[in-house]
């Protein structure tokens, strides 16, 4: 065994005069040092015999390895602390791989580039749209409500008067319209026409904006499309005299 392995006997003590008992009896080997039980040792010097001899001496062996910080050090430890370095490790080269896929990654697309869209839709289209679906829905009378509607609003703007919440109607599009009374009276002080013009030619004949619609669509009897083309023109007439007035 080497030099720097130690291994001491200890003989059970016996009180004087008390006769031998086989449960008392026998003796304890305490090993200082257990490197010579270990592979690299077993084959100097006997050791693989007396570790032999040593383990192999009785039925029940007790094996004890104190534990450095006390017996309840392994409580006191945390998952970390119970992980293997080369799981830590290997976390470690996880996130360094990430990173520099990340990198790699980002150089590859490059900053935002702006991109042209494919088609360009002109503003005009929506106004173009909604004239072919009232043309093919015969739809003279709404179109009509819709383009006083419009000159009515643009008229207000002009004229600077208030507008108030009215009911609603199709062609109006539920915006605020002044008092027509006072719209029509300020249309005719500004360009020197006859207030029964301005208001036939703003609400329709009898004033049509005051009373009610129960449906959607307004009954096209009476309106053709010369007569549309014709109230267009005259609404263009009236906005561009107002603006002049």
């Amino acid at each position: 065994m080497g030099s720097a392995s130690t291994l001491v006997v200890v003989q059970a003590p016996r009180a004087p005069g008390q006769p031998p008992s086989p449960a008392r009896s026998g003796r304890f080997v305490l090993v200082g040092n257990v490197a010579f039980m270990t592979n690299d040792h077993l084959d100097e010097q006997g050791n693989g015999a007396l570790a032999i001899g040593l383990l192999n001496r009785h039925r029940t062996l007790s094996w004890v390895v104190p534990q450095p910080g006390g017996a309840d050090s392994v409580a006191r430890k945390g998952l970390l602390d119970l992980l293997p370095d080369r799981v830590l490790l290997a976390c470690l080269q996880l996130g360094l791989a990430v990173v520099v896929l990340a990198l790699w990654r980002a150089r590859r697309l490059g900053p935002p580039v702006p991109e042209p869209l494919p088609v360009v839709v002109r503003a005009a289209e929506t106004v173009e749209g909604r004239g072919r679906l009232y043309a093919a829905a015969q739809a003279r009378d709404l179109a009509a409500a819709t383009l006083r509607a419009a000159e009515r609003g643009r008229l207000t703007e002009r004229l600077g008067l208030p507008a108030q919440a009215r009911p609603t109607r199709p062609g109006d599009a539920g915006q605020p319209e002044p008092d027509p009374t006072a719209l029509v009276a300020s249309v005719a002080t500004r360009t020197g026409r006859s207030p029964v013009e301005i208001r036939s030619l703003l609400y329709g004949s009898g004033m049509s904006q005051d009373t009610p619609t129960t449906g959607g669509m307004i009954p096209t009897e009476g309106v053709s499309d010369e007569a549309l083309v014709a109230l267009v023109d005259q609404l263009d007439a009236l906005d561009r005299q107002v603006a002049a007035g």
